[in-house]
């Protein structure tokens, strides 16, 4: 199974590759190559889809892929949220349907748009920092893959936030004619902010 225990980075290795399997199917591809690569493959196949429920030409492979996504999502956005009043209810029923596709295609865009910045597994070490951010990119891996948003994403703010004012760093004095170069004065402004913060541990 994908749960269950084990070691956390190998379960979110076969969570993503569960998730990716799910689309795989979706769009009637062959598991075949590497999660990159098959990614890679779930990201034309939901660009084509979007472009097949707008009616539009299909967007070039070879172009940059960023580029592609913000294209076809500047069509849903222009029918979702035309400019102007209808000129009768007719037009206006019109535009409603076209802005129900425009909708429909953007679960795939939102999919496509995702799935271009998931590309890396896990880090390694896996530090809580990183397990957290990984297991938020699960969530809205799986979350798009069900026709979810951006907006749906889960962020987990921290449980506590801390203010600590600190002895300040007098930038201005260590300027002093005489003083250290740009890169030793940044050498030494760096070490010092990173002494400050230590003693705040």
């Amino acid at each position: 199974g994908i749960t269950g225990r084990g070691d956390l980075r190998e379960r979110f290795l076969r969570l993503r590759e569960a998730i990716l399997g799910a689309n795989e199917v979706r769009y009637g591809l062959l598991p075949q190559g590497d999660f990159s690569s098959l990614l890679d493959g779930v990201i034309e196949a939901a660009l084509a889809r979007t472009a097949d429920i707008l009616g539009i030409p299909r967007t070039d492979p070879s172009t940059d892929t960023i580029n592609r996504i913000y294209a076809v999502r500047q069509v849903c956005w222009d029918r979702i949220f035309p400019e102007g009043a209808a000129p009768s209810p007719l037009e206006q029923s019109l535009r409603d349907l076209s802005a129900g596709e425009a909708w429909h295609a953007s679960r795939h865009m939102e999919l496509a748009d995702f799935s271009w910045y998931f590309h890396n597994p896990p880090a390694e070490p896996l530090t809580l920092e990183a397990a957290v951010e990984y297991a938020q990119n699960l969530y809205d891996f799986a979350n798009r893959s069900r026709g979810g948003a951006f907006s749906g994403r889960r962020n987990i703010p921290p449980g506590e936030v801390r203010i600590v004012a600190g002895e300040p760093l007098n930038l201005s004095d260590m300027l002093a004619p005489g003083g250290p170069g740009r890169k030793a004065l940044i050498a030494e402004a760096n070490a010092w902010l990173l002494g400050a913060f230590g003693k705040l541990r």
